[in-house]
C-alpha cells in the first residue's frame, strides 16, 4: 500500500460505498434467532487487517449439516446493508430448504469493524466468507456468491482472484487436475470503476473540462520542454498547450466516446493510486469458467449507466458469437 493510497483510501473507500456512513438501526433484527420458521445465525467472520465481518444465515434447520447443502451467499450494493433484506433471506429460506442462504456487510458497515484502505480490502472480505465455507467442508461447486451493483463488482473479482490464486497454486504443484471454481452471479455491475466515475458521477461537461485541463497542462509542459529545441518562447509554448486543451475539451463535447477515451487513462490512474485498483469486473468474470459465472443487466437501468455495464463492455463478445 502506498502512502497516498494510507491517507486517502478511506475517505475513497466511503465515498465508494456510501454504506459505511449511515447510522446502524438494525441491532434488534441481529438479535433475531428466528422468524417464520427459519433460524437466524449471527457470526464475526475474521478478514484482512484486524477487520471483522457482521454474517447472518439463514436456514430451515437449527443445525444443518452444510455439506448437504447448496450455500447461496449474498452481497450489498453501494448503499446497501443485509439487515434490509431480512425478510427476503427468510423467504429464500423458507422456499428453498435444500439452500443455506448467508449475507454480510463489508468492514466498517454496522457490526461489521475495520477500515478499507482500497478495493483489496473488500475483495479479502468476500474471500473471507467465501474461505470460512471452504473450510467447513463445503466443495466449490455447492457454493454460489452474487452481488448486486458494487457488491456484484467486488464478488466478482473476489471470486476470479480466488480461482488464479488456485490455478497458481495447481502449476507449482504441477497438478493437471482441473482447478474447481465457485459460482458466481453478477447482478448489474459496472465493467470497472474507471468506467462507472466516468458514466454516472460526471457530466458530459465535467468530462470535458478536465479533460481540457489534463491535455491543456500536458501540452504546455511538452512544448516547454521541447522549446528549445525548436527555439519557441514560453508564451508560445503555453499558448500551443491551451490549444491543445481546448481541442481535447471540444472533441469531448463534440463526440462522447473520444471524451471517455481520452479521461479513461487518467481516471485509473487516479483509482490506482489513491485506491489501489479499478475493480475491473470484466476482466476476472471472463477470466472464470463460463460453466460457474452468469450475469443479469437491466435495460433503460437508472443506477448502473449503459456506458459503464458490464453487459456493454461484453458487447464484442457477443458479436462475434453471432
Amino acid at each position: 500500500m502506498n502512502p497516498i493510497q494510507w491517507l486517502f483510501g478511506p475517505a475513497v473507500s466511503r465515498t465508494i460505498m456510501t454504506a459505511q456512513r449511515k447510522e446502524d438501526e438494525y441491532q434488534h433484527l441481529r438479535a433475531l434467532t428466528q422468524k417464520d420458521g427459519v433460524h437466524i445465525k449471527q457470526s464475526m467472520i475474521p478478514s484482512t487487517r484486524g477487520a471483522e465481518l457482521n454474517m447472518a444465515e439463514f436456514s430451515v434447520d437449527e443445525n444443518p449439516n452444510l455439506k448437504e447443502k447448496k450455500i447461496l451467499i449474498f452481497a450489498m450494493g453501494r448503499s446497501g446493508v443485509y439487515e434490509e433484506f431480512y425478510d427476503y433471506f427468510v423467504g429464500l429460506a423458507n422456499k428453498y430448504p435444500n439452500y443455506h442462504i448467508v449475507s454480510f456487510n463489508f468492514r466498517n458497515v454496522n457490526a461489521s469493524t475495520g477500515v478499507a484502505f482500497g478495493a483489496q480490502d473488500w475483495f479479502n472480505d468476500a474471500k473471507s466468507i467465501l474461505k470460512h465455507f471452504l473450510h467447513l467442508g463445503c466443495q466449490h461447486e455447492d457454493i454460489v456468491m452474487s452481488g448486486h451493483s458494487l457488491g456484484a463488482s467486488i464478488t466478482t473479482c473476489s471470486v476470479g482472484q480466488m480461482y488464479h490464486e488456485d490455478q497458481a497454486k495447481a502449476f507449482k504443484k504441477k497438478d493437471n487436475l482441473e482447478v474447481p471454481c465457485i459460482g458466481h452471479i453478477n447482478n448489474r455491475s459496472f465493467s470497472n470503476m474507471a468506467e462507472e466515475i466516468m458514466a454516472s458521477f460526471l457530466t458530459k461537461r465535467q468530462r470535458a473540462a478536465i479533460n481540457g485541463a489534463v491535455y491543456g497542462v500536458l501540452g504546455s509542459l511538452l512544448m516547454m520542454s521541447l522549446a528549445p529545441l525548436f527555439a519557441v518562447s514560453l508564451s508560445m509554448s503555453l499558448i500551443l498547450g491551451a490549444a491543445a486543451g481546448l481541442s481535447a475539451s471540444m472533441m469531448s463535447i463534440l463526440h462522447k466516446p473520444i471524451g471517455f477515451d481520452l479521461l479513461r487513462p487518467w481516471m485509473k490512474t487516479l483509482l490506482y493510486v489513491t485506491f489501489g485498483s479499478t475493480m475491473d469486473s470484466e476482466h476476472y468474470y471472463l477470466s472464470m469458467p463460463e460453466s460457474r459465472r452468469d450475469y443479469l443487466y437491466a435495460k433503460n437501468d437508472k443506477v448502473i449507466r449503459k456506458q459503464a455495464g458490464l453487459h456493454t463492455a461484453f458487447a464484442p463478445q457477443r458479436k462475434l458469437k453471432r
